[in-house]
């Protein structure tokens, strides 16, 4: 009798497993077709006839992930005829991702046919990232509806951004109130609503106010003295600057008004600004700083000698250049051979505003470092004068450094000249692997121009690396006539197989230890599976221990994770995007690219919301302690070592 029960219930348990084991392999399959970038549309429709509720909507994921026009159709079909209101939602944002016209009128289309606000909102989200003008009457109409009306906001906001006219959704927010509107109106702003801005910034709190400011100093830095002239005697503007900066509690809320403060007409605004040069926050130093610079404050010197952060201390040196360039000349040159990289720019920046004979010839040194940051800082600054010699770019475009040989053939592109055939197949020979592709890219345009391009197709064609990523072979396609049917679209490193990511996809979490701190993230292993796997892979390495945050833009991100520290290195390989549909919120962790499916190893922290990367880049983990440390970062700040603590 007990054999005959165990035989029941192994029977049971097989019975109970067998439909997860199919569910799996549907999974691996799916992944598998996303990964690779299949865009055979039977191999898609057939695992997803077959699929159960929770497959079909991964394999509507994996479908927005790849981007491809060719499966509108489909995903139409699954508009029109899924009653599943979350299996539409999915295809809503599979449909955007495509970033098509095409797209856009699919979508305007669906969203009168009786859909739920969930629906709506999915389609209004879907718009930002594909809608043209055609999409503005819609957005205007969706505002006045109460469910709609954040959403349209936003994506009104974000087309904006790409200088699509929305001056007629503008007035309707003027006509109706901030709530909502503060991120659209720093998007559309223009002088003429200065006025209205600051009678609402009066009232105003939060991520409006912080918007509000960011409108008025749009306008600022375009106008200069038009814009104090135009605010010198307005109290209203005065008074609420000097609220905002005695009450604000938020650090980016006093960062933006810091960078008002000199167009206040108030004799006291100096004492405001002392507080701010003693904060424990970096980046209040830094824009308190530069207001001073701006008042003609004497004590630039005294703030310099002080100061203890290199890149504040660099800061400072370039502010000095513009009023006291015999003093700054001196002190760079006490300086020159200390601090940071980012340090070091600096330095070099404050010589090309004091621009005299001794200044340009310390200039022209750095472009024989061995830094490639500091290289193409002073490459930066001499070409933008015209001083680069034909010897200095005959060293520059045969540099080692990615980054040095990319801007050198940009350079020569962009003021229309060619390049020797022979020194270019060269270089595309020498840069074959992924993260090349800068250098490419580059090589590419200029055989554009060179009248020689018809003969060298065949030596590109027999030159190029199957494994190079797609972009690449689109610009080969469009630019040489080449048919990528005989290339290879997209080849992952033998370990990012779906097998192990899908079987390896639990939680995670790491932890970054940095010199200013320690930062807990939490790794989103659902919704980017590949990425997770990929940082992991790195972590385990021990890639990112001794490397450096070299890229800081206060109140939006913080970027680390390059090798070579300019911002152009690689892990060697790309993986592909997994561009999914979770908002990019501060603490919120994403991929760094230099385009779609040229994610590595290079990552970023967001320090505040930032709603136009949303679906554009990989989010794949959450800050869960240590935003204060983030918030401290500065440029060359080390990573001392990455570990994984809980798996």
């Amino acid at each position: 009798m007990r054999i005959i029960y165990f035989i029941l219930i192994s029977l049971f348990i097989l019975s109970c497993s067998a439909p997860k084991e199919e569910q799996k392999s549907i999974l691996v399959q799916i992944k598998t077709l996303e990964f690779t970038r299949d865009n055979n549309l039977k191999h898609w429709t057939s695992l997803y006839k077959d699929a159960n509720q929770e497959d079909k909507v991964a394999l509507l994921n994996s479908l927005a992930m790849i981007r491809n026009k060719q499966f509108l159709p489909f995903l139409d079909s699954i508009l029109t005829t899924e009653a599943g209101e979350n299996l539409r939602a999915k295809a809503i944002f599979a449909v955007g991702q495509t970033h098509s016209a095409e797209a856009e009128r699919i979508l305007l289309q669906k969203i009168n046919s009786g859909l739920s606000p969930l629906l709506k909102n999915k389609i209004i989200t879907a718009l930002s990232h594909c809608g043209t003008e055609k999409s503005i009457p819609y957005l205007q109409k969706w505002i006045s509806e109460p469910s709609l009306k954040g959403n349209a906001f936003k994506t009104a906001a974000i087309l904006s951004r790409k200088k699509i006219d929305t001056y007629s959704i503008k007035k309707t927010v003027f006509a109706d109130s901030i709530k909502g509107s503060a991120y659209f109106l720093y998007n559309a702003y223009s002088r003429r609503d200065l006025k209205r801005i600051v009678e609402l910034l009066m009232d105003a709190k939060g991520l409006q106010q912080k918007f509000l400011l960011k409108c008025l100093i749009k306008d600022y830095r375009k106008r200069g003295k038009y814009f104090e002239s135009a605010v010198a005697n307005d109290s209203l503007f005065t008074e609420t600057i000097k609220k905002i900066l005695k009450k604000t509690t938020d650090w980016r809320n006093s960062y933006y008004a810091v960078q008002l403060a000199p167009a206040v007409n108030d004799s006291s605004m100096e004492d405001y600004l002392d507080s701010f040069i003693k904060s424990s926050n970096p980046h209040l130093r830094e824009e308190a700083y530069k207001a001073l610079s701006k008042m003609n404050n004497r004590r630039l010197p005294e703030l310099f000698r002080n100061e203890k952060e290199w890149a504040l201390k660099g800061l400072l040196l370039k502010e000095l250049a513009k009023s006291q360039p015999g003093m700054t000349y001196g002190l760079v040159m006490e300086n020159l051979d200390r601090g940071t990289t980012e340090y070091k720019t600096k330095l070099l920046e404050s010589l090309s505003i004091i621009n005299d004979r001794m200044s340009r010839q310390i200039i022209h040194q750095f472009l024989n470092v061995d830094n490639p940051r500091l290289v193409n800082a002073a490459f930066d600054i001499l070409k933008k004068r015209r001083r680069i010699s034909d010897d200095e770019f005959e060293t520059l475009i045969n540099s080692d450094a990615v980054s040095t040989t990319a801007m050198s053939i940009e350079w020569k592109t962009d003021r229309k000249k060619t390049i020797d055939s022979d020194l270019l197949l060269k270089l595309f020979t020498k840069f074959k692997s992924p993260e090349s592709f800068d250098v490419q890219s580059e090589i590419l345009k200029n055989f554009k121009l060179n009248k020689e391009k018809i003969e060298q197709k065949d030596k590109i064609k027999y030159l190029y690396d199957h494994a190079a990523n797609r972009r690449i072979i689109e610009v080969i396609n469009q630019w040489l006539g080449i048919n990528n049917d005989t290339l290879s679209t997209f080849v992952l490193p033998k370990f990012l197989n779906p097998d192990s990511i899908m079987a390896a996809a639990s939680k995670a979490i790491v932890q970054i230890k940095t010199v200013r701190g320690v930062i807990k993230v939490e790794l989103l292993t659902e919704d980017a599976p590949l990425t997770v796997f990929n940082f992991l892979h790195l972590v385990k390495r021990g890639f990112y221990n001794g490397l450096f945050f070299h890229r800081v833009v206060a109140d939006f991100v913080v970027q680390g994770g390059d090798p070579q520290g300019d911002g152009w290195g690689g892990s060697g390989y790309f993986i592909p995007s997994e561009d999914n549909e979770l908002h990019f919120k501060r603490g919120s962790v994403g991929i760094a690219t230099s385009g779609f499916d040229t994610g590595g190893c290079q990552f970023f922290i967001c320090q505040s919301e930032q709603s136009h990367l949303d679906g554009n880049y990989t989010l794949f983990g959450e800050v869960i302690t240590g935003m204060d440390v983030v918030d401290k970062i500065l440029p060359d700040d080390k990573i001392i070592e990455i570990t994984i603590i809980e798996k």
